[in-house]
């Protein structure tokens, strides 16, 4: 059986090429880092203890990583205690047995404002020289 995973994913894309040499590399890296953190939280602020998570297993499976130059995802799937944690596309989606509680996406619907306020204050900080590390 395939292994069973969720992830939500931001890639930076930019079309200008003018900005594009403004753009540093720890402007991204900072964006980047700040959204999938955003993320995590949103995705995890989704979760209820109604809904049988009294353990925690599936919260503590939700991690983000950055994975590249402007890249950035929030992912399930952890090993805990020998066992690994690969039920949440069930609770997302739903089963014949229980309904859909769409954690991850509403999770990444209530990040998408916060992660263009992000991406304006890094590129403000950038504008104005600020330090970026």
């Amino acid at each position: 059986m395939a292994k069973k995973g969720l992830k939500a994913v931001i890639n930076f894309i930019n079309n200008t090429p003018k900005v594009e040499k403004s753009i540093t590399e720890a402007f991204l890296d900072r964006a980047v880092g700040r959204s999938v953190k955003l993320m995590e939280r949103n995705i995890k602020a989704q979760m209820h203890k109604g809904w049988g998570v009294q353990e925690g297993h599936l919260r503590r499976s939700i991690h983000s990583l950055t994975t590249g130059f402007g890249k950035g995802e929030v992912r399930t799937g952890a090993t805990e205690g020998g066992r690994e944690i690969n039920y949440a596309v069930y609770v997302e989606y739903g089963t014949m047995y229980m309904a859909p509680r769409a954690m991850f996406r509403k999770g990444v619907a209530a990040s998408e404002p916060g992660i263009i306020e992000i991406f304006n204050y890094e590129a403000w900080r950038v504008a104005n020289q600020f330090p970026l590390k």
